[in-house]
């Protein structure tokens, strides 16, 4: 009977020392898979970041651009500002028009405001009022081209008046 005690004694013990080594083991390989994995992924990573085009670019600032409750604010005592829509059917010509005044040697500064811009939808009504006494009266319906002086609207100028005043000034 001391004889089976032995041997019992020593086949669990080496089956507890192979049991041990192999999850030693097992535990080294996964290390090693998880460590070579997070490298690739950290290289992978590093050679993502490198091709995505990290200088700053410079803001630019649009002064040409306002809204409507600052048409009245602008700081020359004389200026035209154009109200339209993005995409008026116009637009194209408006810009070039503008862009041909803005070259010529002495001009008034032109402003222009999108109709579209959620900040200027309280101003947008059926009932125009393009000459009000305040700014909060202001009220228009389609585009419209206005000539400011003194901060006052002095000229309204609105369907083909606009791109004939537009030409008239590039000239």
């Amino acid at each position: 009977m001391s004889k089976k005690k032995e041997k019992v004694n020593e086949i669990s013990t080496t089956d507890e020392g192979t049991k041990l080594v192999k999850i030693i083991v097992i535990i080294l390989i996964l290390f090693a898979i998880f460590y070579f994995l997070t490298g690739y992924v950290s290289k992978y990573m590093n050679k993502r970041n490198n091709k995505v085009n990290t200088t700053p670019e410079t803001a630019v600032i649009q002064y040409d651009k306002i809204m409507i409750g600052e048409i009245l604010n602008q700081s020359s005592d004389e200026y035209y500002v154009l109200l339209n829509y993005e995409d008026d059917y116009y637009q194209e010509l408006y810009d070039s028009y503008i862009t041909t005044y803005k070259n010529v040697g002495d001009h008034l500064d032109i402003y222009t405001v999108n109709l579209d811009d959620s900040f200027n939808h309280k101003y947008i009504s059926e009932d125009e009022n393009l000459k009000p006494e305040k700014i909060s009266g202001f009220r228009i319906h389609d585009k419209a081209f206005l000539k400011i002086t003194d901060h006052k609207i002095t000229d309204v100028y609105q369907g083909e008046e606009i791109a004939n005043q537009l030409k008239e000034l590039a000239q």
